[in-house]
């Protein structure tokens, strides 16, 4: 935990600063911070987070594991082990810096959910290299204007469609090397050949190094990189275990896409880090994320609104077994309780709870929900809760941003801010991420 930062809940409640935080208040940082405390009204402390990279933190245990399934490919039946996995990453790895990729290069990750794509993740963060996560679906202008905005200089994509619509970015772009998941083209590095040109990599890889750079969604204009460090993501992954609680015994889905920061940090990232077994999903739809739910007892399933749709109307649902399922998680938009409700009344089997949480790509979950008691996760209701180990602040409508002093206390329903600092919140968008790199 970050010295000095109290967990919180979102609120306003009255606090006089501490003297340990009196430099803050001086610089106009925080007006009244609220802090998360437990039924004894003692504060509820933050989680230890171990100066790791992302890959060595999830990665730690995959030895010990051995032969127990980590990843499972829906789609092809392929599957890898933990110790597998571990081999495989290493040795990736290894033969990516052979081939001349360097801490702080940026690599392309545009391609479906796969085992590669989990593999080539981890593989480049653990050598240092950046990787910028592309969403395959996107136009070809739109995936050059990504790779020139990251200054990405490798590319990792799938056969087929995606690859040739590919083609020729080289020369609009910094790219030098098109490495190839599957049947590869003339000109491009098939994907597990990397395996046999392995060398032990050279370098150093500290947690405050880059390791993510997704977009932002464009919302308040173009899309945006947005740097995630080791130590953000591993933050993130030690305040939301706590709040998930995933099992070594659990099954997870993974049929959100792994390019968007809710796939990739808990369908992925959070599951291999609890030591269960994932089932990739190279792309959902609702019939296949059904009979994968039936065929491999799926116990926990991230999705989104619109999944929760289908599961509540469709008439094809009765025809699987769900029974397996403890726990759908929907995020990324707004759930609307009526629907949430229907779902989980009509839909899911007895034991399992439908839950709501907040997050957004920017912040790698900045707010979750507990699953609270059945009857209210069956509802899709929880107990909101402030991740632990964050620390917010209440800003009036008077406050000149993020370092403006509030003028007076909120009122309940006033106008004002919420004001956050997490150990997991990145140092900002950058529209020039490319511009130090090149």
């Amino acid at each position: 935990m970050l010295p000095g930062t109290p967990a919180f809940r979102l609120g306003h409640a009255d606090h006089r600063y501490r003297s340990g935080d009196e430099q803050r208040r001086k610089r106009g940082d925080m007006t009244t911070v609220t802090t998360e405390r437990d039924g004894s009204a003692q504060t509820r402390p933050g989680p230890a987070i171990p100066d790791l990279t992302l890959p060595q933190f999830v990665l730690c245990s995959a030895n010990r594991r051995g032969s127990k399934r980590a990843l499972v490919d829906a789609a092809t039946g392929q599957e890898i082990s933990y110790d597998g996995l571990a081999e495989a990453v290493q040795e990736i790895g290894a033969g990516l810096s052979a081939r001349g990729l360097h801490p702080g290069d940026v690599l392309a990750l545009c391609a479906p959910n796969s085992i590669e794509f989990a593999v080539a993740w981890f593989a480049a963060s653990s050598i240092g290299a950046i990787v910028t996560t592309v969403n395959p679906q996107c136009t070809r202008d739109e995936i050059v204007r990504q790779l020139r905005q990251t200054g990405a200089r490798w590319l990792v994509t799938t056969a087929g469609p995606t690859e040739q619509k590919l083609r020729g970015v080289t020369a609009e772009t910094a790219v030098t090397e098109t490495i190839v998941t599957g049947d590869h083209a003339a000109g491009t590095i098939p994907f597990w050949s990397l395996r046999a040109a392995a060398h032990a990599p050279t370098g150093p890889v500290s947690a405050s190094d880059v390791a993510l750079l997704p977009t932002s969604s464009g919302t308040t204009g173009l899309p945006k990189s947005v740097e995630l460090t080791h130590r953000n993501l591993v933050a993130s992954l030690c305040q939301t275990w706590l709040v998930h609680q995933v099992a070594e015994d659990d099954v997870v889905m993974a049929a959100l896409p792994l390019f968007h920061i809710y796939g990739l940090q808990i369908t992925l990232n959070l599951a291999l880090l609890a030591g269960a077994t994932v089932i990739i999903v190279p792309r959902f739809g609702l019939d296949v994320f059904l009979r994968a739910v039936q065929e491999y007892g799926i116990t926990r399933a991230e999705v989104v609104p619109p999944m929760v749709l289908g599961l509540a109307t469709a008439a094809v649902v009765d025809d699987y077994d769900l029974s397996s399922l403890r726990l759908l998680t929907s995020a990324a938009a707004p759930l609307g309780g009526d629907l949430a409700r229907a779902c989980a009344a009509t839909r899911l089997p007895g034991q399992a709870g439908l839950r709501h949480d907040r997050g957004e790509r920017r912040h790698p979950h900045r707010a979750r929900r507990r699953p609270g008691p059945p009857q209210a996760r069956r509802n899709g209701r929880g107990g909101a809760e402030g991740l632990r180990g964050a620390e917010g602040a209440d800003h009036g409508a008077g406050a000149d941003g993020m370092g403006g002093r509030a003028r007076g206390r909120l009122q309940t329903g006033a106008p004002g801010r919420v004001h956050r600092r997490h150990p997991q919140v990145p140092g900002g968008q950058d529209p020039s991420a490319a511009a130090r790199r090149a």
